[in-house]
């Protein structure tokens, strides 16, 4: 090898023939890995071009020891520097018009964009408040949406969507405006969905003989709405009268 001649032997004019070739090729592949950086830096590689410049720096010693190809990797790297902040400042003004528009998802997406990529540019200063505006904005419209679809399923009587959807909406978007302005409504939409599936659920055992099970679904209904029992009323009278006929029959009086 090329690079092995003048270590071995470096008095010789091989030697030194060797070197200057070393020398030259050095000096090529570090040009040639420049042109690779300035390359990268036009296709927004940024993190390539660093690495390119890093790798002259690290392999090519003879290439960097001159003034004039030092200085144009320093400017390389000044480039891609620069190159990389104001690529970043375009994606925040492209999310703060994204934002004017009210494209809520793609304006938060482009904000997290910078925040992951773009973290350490001028762009990222007040990154965070504005996830944090965008985050706030997206969970009342998520909230909103259930709130239609929840009273679409009352009109709809689709009892047990409205039950599962209050209880989504209370865990998920609770802290929300959108969920206070809408509480006691969506709350007494669930108190009659639950009280109507109860009543249903009594229906079904009491027509099987099942009166336990029936009562406990009637006493549901009553812990939930208590002024239903006007209409639970004979219902719950029967339960009680079928309970105690069953339990007469279970004794064995003498």
């Amino acid at each position: 090898m090329l690079s092995a001649v003048p270590a071995d032997y470096p008095k010789t004019k091989a030697a030194q023939e060797a070197a200057s070739k070393v020398k030259a090729l050095s000096l090529e592949l570090a040009e040639a890995e420049l042109k690779l950086a300035s390359a990268y830096i036009e296709s927004n590689y940024w993190n390539a071009v660093e690495e390119s410049l890093s790798k002259i720096e690290r392999l090519y010693p003879e290439a960097i020891a001159q003034a004039d190809f030092k200085d144009r990797v320093s400017i390389c790297r000044k480039t891609n520097h620069d190159r990389r902040d104001q690529y970043a400042l375009d994606l925040l003004a492209e999310a703060e018009k994204l934002e004017f528009r009210e494209e809520t998802v793609l304006s938060y997406n482009t904000y997290l964009q910078i925040k992951e990529n773009y973290g350490d540019t001028p762009a990222a200063k007040d990154i965070d408040s504005a996830l944090e505006r965008l985050k706030s904005q997206m969970n009342e419209q998520t909230a909103e949406k259930y709130i239609a679809e929840i009273m679409r399923n009352v009109a709809l009587s689709n009892e047990v969507v409205v039950v599962n959807m209050v209880s989504l909406i209370k865990n998920s978007c609770g802290d929300t405006k959108a969920y206070r302005r809408a509480a006691d409504v969506l709350e007494r939409a669930r108190r009659d969905c639950t009280v109507s599936l109860l009543d249903k659920e009594a229906d079904g055992y009491m027509a099987g003989g099942h009166y336990k099970s029936a009562r406990d679904r009637l006493e549901n209904m009553l812990k939930e709405k208590p002024e239903c029992f006007v209409n639970i009323k004979g219902k719950f009278e029967t339960c009680l009268v079928k309970n105690f006929h069953d339990y007469m029959a279970s004794e064995d009086f003498e």
